[in-house]
């Protein structure tokens, strides 16, 4: 499975919450740079009771152990990448935060399957020690894509990336669970 679409009743609220949380993260959120800024997921569990409230209401919560906001400039795109090296994490739970119109995931795949990717090793301030498998454009096709204003359980070992053809800088809520999220679980959520 490639994603599953999630119905989020008051998503409008949740996106509210949420961006109301952004400055209080980003300092200069308006200015930072496309990335993953992994993030305190107490301060959300804190600020941001209407995300709390949605994962209560689907068994989740107990299981919530990570969080990053996907950020992306106008008209950018991620590099093609895979995400994480740990053999268990396959899929994280994206939620729209602002700017999401006209942005998408897109999913690919190796045109050769003797292509080996490119490992990368990320630290920044807000990113400990992230592992990424990167591609080059040429060596995959695209299989799929994901408007990013719909929330969604997206499977982040195929790989993917991020694009947006907004006009504004697009953030979007990544959540991650322990244990893993077993594809019949998603199924029936």
């Amino acid at each position: 499975m490639i994603y599953k679409i999630i119905q989020i009743d008051n998503l409008l609220e949740i996106q509210k919450d949420l961006t109301t949380y952004l400055p209080f993260y980003f300092k200069n959120f308006e200015i930072c740079d496309s990335g993953f800024y992994g993030s305190d997921i107490e301060i959300i569990k804190k600020n941001c009771f209407r995300l709390k409230k949605f994962l209560i209401d689907i068994n989740l919560l107990d299981r919530w152990n990570g969080v990053g906001i996907s950020v992306l400039k106008n008209k950018e795109s991620l590099n093609i990448h895979s995400d994480s090296l740990k053999k268990n994490r396959i899929f994280a739970l994206n939620i729209p935060i602002c700017n999401c119109n006209n942005s998408y995931t897109i999913w690919y795949q190796k045109k050769n399957l003797d292509t080996r990717p490119q490992f990368k090793y990320y630290v920044s301030e807000s990113v400990h020690g992230i592992c990424y498998f990167e591609y080059r454009d040429d060596d995959v096709t695209e299989i799929d894509r994901l408007d990013c204003s719909i929330p969604a359980f997206v499977n982040i070992k195929i790989p993917h990336r991020g694009i947006s053809l907004n006009n504004k800088k697009r953030f979007l809520i990544s959540l991650r669970f322990e244990p893993e999220l077993t594809l019949e679980e998603i199924i029936n959520l």
